[in-house]
């Protein structure tokens, strides 16, 4: 069966049942399911969340999965993992809009680390306000070679897969949730595959930034060499504060809200000491409805489950 391209990302928007999300996400040696219901009024409701050990076999684990999580009538969404896809920062170009991707495509061909006439592109504008100067838009580029192989594995599973996301727009759907009115929100989490902050506003991204640091590495280190991790962190969080006043100085940032790290809880109290912004731990319960998820009431859950449950905060 044929490559089809698949929407790469959405911005978050209320749903009606028929259009709920199940994400199905690949994550070391895990694979979690999040399913989440949207509607008019009211937070966001999980209804349901697992994760299971991955094997080695990804075919047969989705074949059962979709036995066992009733994934054969739900839409579903799944991820790439860091350096499987480059986000790129570019002007956006001055055409009509039915030409618009093919004129990004040559746009950033010299900044891809893979040949553009083998790539699957998708865009999405940044508001020109917040931009301060010509349009802007983020370009997310994936090599048909990393695609082909995630698609053909949800078909031959026989699972419906409707759109193939990012991490960075999995965590602005998460941070939407918590921003305040006209203010930025500030992001970090950690993952196997490494940390990321974001910067959103009015539920749009406008800056990210890849930590070379991994949730295992935070989980596992002793304790002087973990104060050298959280030493690492700051100073990156704080370059990144700086850029973004300078970059965005009609913006005003409310906060940087911190994933929980299991194994490593000083690590919001090493924030507040040393970098420039008020620094909070983030909670879903402020901003879900966790009835049904009793478990994510545990801090060090949500964590582990974050990117799943923000994939499942799509829009289309």
């Amino acid at each position: 069966m044929g490559f089809r391209r698949l929407p790469m990302f959405a911005r978050l928007r209320q749903q009606n049942p028929a259009h709920d999300w199940t994400a199905v996400v690949f994550s070391g040696s895990r694979l979690d399911i999040a399913r989440i219901h949207q509607s008019a009024e009211g937070r966001p409701e999980v209804l349901s969340v697992n994760s299971f050990e991955r094997g080695t076999d990804d075919l047969a684990a989705l074949r059962a999965l979709r036995r066992s999580q009733g994934l054969a009538g739900a839409r579903c969404a799944t991820l790439l993992r860091h350096g499987e896809y480059q986000v790129v920062q570019t002007d956006a170009p001055h055409v009509p809009p039915e030409e618009r991707r093919e004129a990004l495509r040559w746009q950033i061909k010299d900044m891809l680390e893979f040949p553009v006439e083998t790539a699957t592109l998708d865009a999405l504008e940044i508001p020109q306000a917040a931009a301060g100067k010509s349009p802007q838009c983020w370009v997310v580029a994936a090599s048909n070679a990393v695609l082909q192989p995630k698609v053909h594995l949800f078909q031959d599973a026989k699972v419906p897969l409707a759109a193939i996301d990012i991490p960075e727009f999995c965590q602005r759907n998460i941070a939407a949730l918590f921003e305040e009115r006209n203010r930025a929100l500030a992001v970090l989490a950690f993952a196997d595959d490494g940390g990321l902050l974001s910067f959103t506003y009015h539920g749009e991204l406008y800056v990210s930034r890849h930590i070379d640091i991994t949730l295992s590495q935070l989980e596992s280190a002793p304790e002087e060499r973990r104060e050298a991790l959280f030493e690492r962190i700051a100073l990156d969080v704080q370059r990144s504060l700086d850029n973004f006043d300078r970059t965005y100085s009609a913006i005003s940032l409310t906060k940087l809200l911190v994933a929980p790290v299991p194994g490593a809880a000083g690590l919001v109290d090493y924030l507040r000491a040393n970098v420039a912004a008020p620094v909070a731990q983030l909670d879903l319960s402020e901003v879900m409805d966790l009835r049904k998820t009793p478990e994510l009431a545990e801090p060090e859950r949500q964590t582990r489950v974050l990117r799943a449950l923000g994939a499942a905060l799509r829009e289309n």
